[in-house]
This record gives C-alpha cells, structure tokens and sequence, in this order.
C-alpha cells in the first residue's frame, strides 16, 4: 500500500512540474531542486493532497480498509482513463507518422474495449453504498480538471 501511494505522489509531482512549466499550475510547482534536481513542491503539493481526503475520512471514524478500498477504486477510474485514452490515441499518433500498422490498430482495439469491459464491470452489477457513487465523484473531479484547464488556457494561451 505504501509503495503505490508513493508511485502514485511521484508520478502525480512529475504531472504538476510538467503543468507548471506550462503555466497550468503556480510556475513554483515546475521547479526543480537545485541539487537533487527532484520536484520537491510538486512532492510536497501532491503528498497533501494525497493525505487530505484520507485524513479527513479517518478523523470522520472511517475504517482504514474502507479508506483503502474507496482510494483504491477512484484511483482505478483514474488509471483506466489514462490507459484508455493512451490506446485511443496510439492509431491516431501512429497513423500521423506514417507508421500505422494492422497489428497496431487491432492491439489498440482490443485495449480500448478491455479497458470499456473494466469499467464495465465496476459499474454492473451496480455495486453497494457508497462504490455505486465514486464514478461519480471521480467525473466530478475530471469536469473540475477540465474546468481548471479551460480557465487557465483563456488567461494564458501559451499554457496549451
């Protein structure tokens, strides 16, 4: 468990340096430190915000395993999305270069539809309270992103 939450912060941290050489994000979050040449803010941004829902839900009196579970689930919405969105683009960024092969186009179909399937399964049979409603709060979470992106790109158009 602690492995992936640190994978999972480290990745998140070298998400938020990227945004914040791109302006998406304080242009703090996109340094480096200057000996280490780690992201130690975006580290530091990314830990909090992984600790606070977890926090707040153990001081409500929540179970760690609930907490695990309920984590684990939006984290794989998250996951499957990425993946998803990478087997979609794939054909598309192959076709581009010239380099799109029947092989690629097939690998990349059957990972677009096993990853549907995933998702699927997540959601039927429809799971108890409260898994039944983390799809929700986890594409409540992607509109805010989009939301954020949407506004920040009309402030600063060279954020794109």
């Amino acid at each position: 468990m602690f492995a992936c939450t640190l994978a999972c912060i480290t990745a998140a941290a070298r998400v938020l340096m990227r945004m914040g050489h791109n302006g998406l994000v304080h242009q703090r979050l996109g340094l480096a430190h200057r000996k280490n040449a780690t992201p130690g803010s975006a580290v530091l941004v990314s830990g909090i915000l992984t600790a606070l829902p977890v926090t707040v839900l153990a001081l409500r009196g929540v179970a760690g395993t609930d907490i695990y579970g309920w984590m684990g689930s939006l984290a794989v919405y998250g996951f499957l999305t990425t993946y998803g969105l990478a087997a979609i683009a794939l054909p598309l960024y192959l076709k581009r270069n010239h380099h799109l092969t029947s092989a690629s186009l097939i690998l990349s179909t059957a990972t677009t539809l096993a990853i549907v399937l995933a998702l699927a399964g997540t959601l039927y049979p429809v799971p108890e309270r409260p898994y039944n409603w983390l799809l929700y709060v986890y594409l409540a979470y992607i509109l805010g992103g989009m939301v954020w992106f949407g506004l920040t790109t009309r402030r600063q158009p060279s954020a794109i």
